[in-house]
């Protein structure tokens, strides 16, 4: 009988661990299976491919943070129109739900971006309006730091420096830096530049206010652009003490292919007289006043391996445009100030994915020459267009083409006047300045928004007033297609469907 019973009890004891072990072996898998679907979901690019696999995958397998991209996939808001970044910009703080989904999404989310400090207090705390700026960022980051890939030094404002550098060196997965041209640069640039750190992009830029002393560049970024890392470095109107040594090191380095130099003369000037070679450059954004020294630059430039050329000078641009046709790589084309001529060799332009023609002269052969090209580019992602002399049937008129553009699958980038902000990566935006808006070019424009999939439209009018006598119409349109509609205050966005509820007329 003893016998019997210590069987049982070894029997009991073995079926309950084989028990235990097949459960753990299952909760074993069901971790493995959502960090591989995590994993998976990072590589993806596409919003609609995200969302395509997770709605593949069993619900219950997904677990929260995958539930919560889902949910915030679905939604016609912020994420659908930017994965595989989140922008904070673009979230509307008021809806608490919406907050907390991503909150649950943070393990999933790559990049999390703000153009204001304060916005990363504002995700964490959304209810507390008196949070404290630096507080809000550095909890951000001791919580999320592999989340952060862009920083802008100017955000220490009001913070210790050493403490600010501490937190920049936690954030391992930082690749574009906007450095300040002051004091701390060089605290920041060690802080940005560690074994653990991989910076690709620098953008060093000038003290707001005050008076810049020179800084001796070249020493500073000297380790860096050696290290293999870095691929570009943009200076904006940035004392330097010794032009020529940062000239050399610059064209020394085996990995720099992309170059920015702005309001920085002198710095272009010794790069040119350099005898060295500036045709592993291809990518480069010169500002300048001296219109003689862009000729000098594309004829040191390699033409057929340039990818991104913006130069932004008040001269004609047609000697540029004219070379167009030697540039067959060129993806990246941004005109700024001047003239753009009559553009008769637009028939051999390359195809471009981004056109950016800002403060330039449009005579109406020009404007005509640009719309044909628009009609016949193939794998246009953005278009910038800021013409001066823009009025209410412009709009319409601009609007009409828009439906016409959406439907061959472009998303484009509409800027009237000056940009807000050049970072924002939403596919389509619309921004129409200080121009005269009118409800008919914007009827056009919503109907075309109606059919299109993850699509974001903003709009800022002359003095915010002008739509006050259409917002219930424009909010019913958009409450009828499942398309988020926020005029609140300028800028006014608009949001396609991420999936279309009627079929194309």
């Amino acid at each position: 009988m003893a016998k019997t019973r210590a069987t049982t009890r070894a029997t009991t004891k073995a079926t309950t661990k084989a028990a235990t072990k097949r459960a753990c072996q299952v909760a074993a898998a069901v971790v493995d299976l959502e960090g591989a679907v995590i994993a998976i979901v990072q590589c993806l690019d596409r919003a609609s491919d995200v969302t395509a696999l997770l709605q593949a995958l069993p619900h219950a397998s997904l677990g929260t943070p995958l539930t919560a991209l889902l949910a915030l996939l679905n939604e016609p808001g912020p994420l659908a129109h930017t994965w595989p970044e989140l922008l904070l910009d673009d979230v509307n703080f008021q809806h608490p739900a919406f907050v907390a989904l991503i909150l649950q999404a943070m393990p999933v989310l790559l990049s999390v971006r703000a153009a204001h400090r304060h916005l990363f207090g504002c995700l964490l705390q959304p209810d507390d309006s008196t949070i404290d700026a630096p507080d809000g960022f550095l909890n951000f980051v001791a919580q999320y730091p592999r989340t952060m890939m862009h920083v802008h030094a100017a955000w220490r404002d009001a913070m210790d420096c050493t403490v600010f550098c501490n937190a920049l060196r936690r954030c391992t997965r930082l690749t574009t830096v906007h450095v300040v041209a002051d004091a701390q640069a060089a605290a920041v640039l060690a802080a940005i530049t560690t074994p653990a750190h991989r910076v690709t992009r620098l953008y060093i830029t000038e003290m707001p206010g005050g008076i810049m002393d020179a800084i001796d560049w070249a020493s500073l970024l000297r380790p860096w652009l050696a290290s293999g890392h870095a691929r570009h470095v943009t200076f904006s109107n940035v004392p330097i003490t010794d032009v020529q040594s940062l000239a050399e090191a610059l064209l020394r380095s085996s990995s720099l292919h992309s170059l920015g130099v702005h309001n920085n003369d002198k710095l272009l000037r010794s790069l040119l007289s350099q005898d060295m070679s500036l045709r592993q450059l291809n990518q480069v954004s010169v500002t300048t006043q001296v219109a003689a020294l862009l000729p000098r630059l594309l004829g040191r430039l390699s033409l057929s391996t340039l990818t991104s050329l913006s130069l932004e000078c008040d001269m004609d641009h047609s000697e540029t445009l004219a070379l167009l046709p030697s540039m067959p790589s060129l993806r990246h084309l941004a005109l700024t100030g001047g003239h753009l001529g009559e553009l008769d060799c637009i028939l051999a332009w390359p195809h471009l994915k981004r056109l950016t023609c800002s403060r330039v002269h449009l005579t109406p052969r020009t404007l005509d020459a640009i719309l044909w090209y628009l009609g016949r580019v193939d794998g246009l992602e953005h278009l910038l267009l800021d013409v001066a002399d823009l009025d209410e049937m412009y709009f319409v008129y601009v609007a009409q083409r828009l439906g016409h553009l959406m439907e061959r699958a472009a998303p484009l980038c509409w800027h009237w006047r000056c940009a807000n902000d050049a970072t924002v990566s939403s596919p389509l935006m619309l921004d129409v300045g200080e121009h005269s808006l009118s409800i008919d070019g914007i009827r056009m424009v919503l109907e075309a928004l109606a059919i299109c999939k993850f699509v974001c439209i903003k709009m800022v009018p002359i003095d915010g007033t002008e739509l006050a006598p259409f917002h219930d119409e424009i909010q019913a349109f958009a409450a009828a297609h499942c398309m988020i509609c926020d005029l609140t205050y300028p800028p006014f966005m608009l949001c396609s469907p991420t999936d279309v509820v009627y079929e194309q007329r």
